[in-house]
């Protein structure tokens, strides 16, 4: 088989986003398969490409987005799956899409008033010249059909899968030389994300005042995250908790000192009040560390009864998990080893072998 893969979100990008961790681990898994040729396919502008050729895509509706008629594109693969809302419109080639979540249809509160637009016209044109859609998890499902209109028996879910990097334990020195980099001199909570509002950092930071003083005065909370358009006003609010000394912000972290960071802390914290899947609940888990995260889905669907789960608009709630995990080593076990089983379900293996049946459905 010949797969074209939409790779512009990690090729393009030399700080990738969660989009970008998905891809490229999805290419290099499939490389590995030597029944599979895979063309790394990115959008440049005003066309698609790769280092062997360029297409000469319909000029009107390139002008604005990769949605014109690629028949150089078609020539050189047998199916093309876009991961990033890129996505050519094909005339003779299964075209499979991975939608991520349905938030900028769904909650628009949560997407920049300027660009919603265009964003909308992007994904609902994004499902329009797709044959099959993958759902990231269950409870997307109601949502794609719902809110973007797609027939039941056009979606697959597929959970995504984890690196087993992420469950690769760091030395002491390694974790040693990840703090001292940072200058942390305590324990502390983390948190990984997108400096956004439906992150719910906000409520987070509330929480963390509300522990007693004992325990503030020995955990810190530590900010993990590239900040976003929306992100102005809550940006001010975590540098006034910085100034105090309380919370410290590192934007972005390369993917060695992540994973120190995480084996390092206290208990990840991800309450948040929206997503497609919550890869840091599983990065959490393999990171042998208790999570606390919201009991709505995807983010309990994902994470079942292996992590504490808070109703993630009640700070005294959040505030509740975040002390029990600072003074119960029997409840910061039994999560650590249900985090750890729970892993079983997002193999790459697994993975592989859906994706791999969905492929070859399409082009029977």
């Amino acid at each position: 088989m010949r797969i074209g893969i939409s790779s512009t979100s990690f090729i393009k990008n030399k700080k990738i986003d969660g989009i970008g961790v998905y891809t490229e681990s999805l290419v290099n898994n499939l490389k590995k398969n030597n029944s599979i040729k895979i063309e790394e396919i990115f959008f440049d502008g005003f066309h698609f490409q790769n280092n062997n050729f360029s297409d000469q895509p319909n000029p009107f509706f390139s002008a604005f987005f990769p949605f014109g008629m690629h028949k150089n594109l078609e020539s050189k693969i047998d199916l093309f799956h876009s991961t990033d809302y890129f996505v050519p419109k094909l005339k003779n080639t299964p075209v499979i899409s991975t939608i991520h979540d349905a938030i900028m249809i769904k909650e628009p509160y949560f997407a920049n008033k300027k660009l919603r637009f265009i964003k909308n016209f992007l994904l609902k044109k994004h499902v329009k010249y797709s044959n099959h859609v993958i759902a990231i998890s269950y409870s997307m499902v109601s949502d794609l059909v719902n809110y973007w209109k797609i027939p039941p028996e056009k979606i697959s879910v597929i959970y995504n899968a984890i690196d087993s990097f992420w469950s690769e334990k760091s030395t002491v020195i390694e974790k040693e030389k990840t703090l001292n980099k940072f200058k942390i001199n305590k324990p502390f909570f983390l948190f990984v994300g997108t400096i956004q509002p439906r992150k719910n950092i906000e409520r987070m930071l509330l929480a963390y005042d509300l522990l007693p003083k004992e325990i503030k005065s020995n955990f810190i909370f530590i900010i993990v995250g590239k900040t976003s358009i929306l992100s102005k006003d809550l940006e001010n609010k975590i540098l006034s908790y910085q100034e105090k000394g309380s919370v410290k912000w590192l934007s972005y972290v390369d993917k060695i000192d992540l994973k120190n960071l995480y084996q390092s802390s206290v208990s990840l914290l991800f309450p948040s009040l929206s997503e497609g899947f919550g890869m840091p609940i599983l990065e959490g888990f393999a990171s042998e560390v208790p999570v606390i995260t919201s009991n709505i889905n995807p983010m309990s669907e994902i994470a079942k009864n292996s992590a504490y789960l808070v109703n993630p608009y009640d700070i005294e709630n959040i505030s509740l998990a975040m002390n029990d995990l600072c003074t119960n080593n029997e409840l910061r076990e039994k999560l650590i080893q249900k985090g750890k089983q729970r892993l079983s379900f997002f193999t790459w293996e697994t993975y592989l072998k859906e994706i791999l049946l969905l492929y070859k459905s399409l082009l029977r």
